[in-house]
């Protein structure tokens, strides 16, 4: 779980939520990420990796988490 105290956000992360977030512990672009991704889910595909990790960001940006730049 997440928790933001200035926003009093919480999240609830799945095990591969977990593990992206553990992946931004070094800044990394939308792109590495979803390659690390595909990695550790073969079966993925490149476009349904993209979007997970666009949706995982997006939320994250949301809730103040994280700052995406293009």
């Amino acid at each position: 779980m997440l928790y933001h105290r200035t926003s009093r956000a919480a999240l609830v992360l799945n095990p591969t939520g977990s593990w992206m977030w553990q992946q931004l512990a070094n800044a990394r672009t939308a792109d590495a990420l979803a390659n690390d991704l595909r990695g550790r889910f073969p079966k993925l595909s490149d476009d349904d990796a993209r979007r997970d990790v666009e949706a995982f960001l997006a939320e994250l940006a949301h809730h103040a988490m994280v700052s995406v730049t293009p």
